[in-house]
């Protein structure tokens, strides 16, 4: 291969690239600095690779780490390893990953906001009840309330945060309560002391 020539695909490190892999998703970090460093990723590849789900070689979409969002540049292994401790690009990789932030398309926001929805409306069907009549709440119903009231569901924020501001944009409508269960526990007597401490955050004694 002639002198300065590099693999198609394979920018060297520090120098220019093209703008042929905007349509990968990119993930991007920027440290204290305001640097950023941003990779292209094969959509949906990000995550899964987080969750162990694939290796590494399924993730980039080019094997390079940019410096801005337009892709016009590289980092050198010098400049990486100033800021990440190496410059080995599957550890960059997992770095980038665990500090930046990925960002998602449209269709994948919408797909995790319906998946979150449909994981409140779970929640809400086990554990909350009709305030009036006591009776348990029908996921068809529940259903019909969010499409009505335009419940607002974050696709980023863990179900459980969402339940107390769900629950508020219901009960002007229908008014719900969590569902009580009344029970006797019987405690061996070695552990009534611990029970005093653990018992009272779960329950009404």
């Amino acid at each position: 291969m002639p002198k300065g020539e590099h693999l198609k695909g394979q920018p060297q490190k520090g120098s220019s690239a093209g703008h042929g892999h905007s349509e990968g998703q990119h993930v991007t970090y920027e440290d204290k600095k305001k640097h950023q460093y941003t990779i292209v990723c094969k959509p949906g590849m990000a995550e899964k690779f987080k969750a162990g789900k694939v290796g590494f070689s399924q993730v980039l979409v080019q094997d390079a780490v940019f410096k801005n969002a337009k892709l016009d540049a590289t980092y050198t292994d010098a400049e990486l390893s100033t800021t990440f401790g190496t410059s080995r690009l599957e550890d960059v990789v997992h770095q980038i990953l665990d500090k930046g932030e990925i960002k998602l398309s449209a269709a994948e926001i919408k797909e995790k906001q319906e998946a979150k929805r449909r994981e409140i409306i779970g929640a809400l069907h086990k554990s909350y009840v009709d305030a009036r009549t006591n009776a348990p709440l029908p996921e068809r119903k529940l259903e019909e309330l969010f499409d009505q009231l335009k419940v607002k569901v974050e696709h980023d924020q863990e179900a459980a945060q969402q339940m107390q501001a769900v629950v508020k944009a219901i009960n002007p409508t229908m008014p719900i309560a969590q569902r009580q269960i009344e029970g006797t526990l019987v405690v061996v007597s070695k552990f009534v002391s611990q029970a005093k401490t653990i018992v009272p955050k779960h329950a009404t004694v």
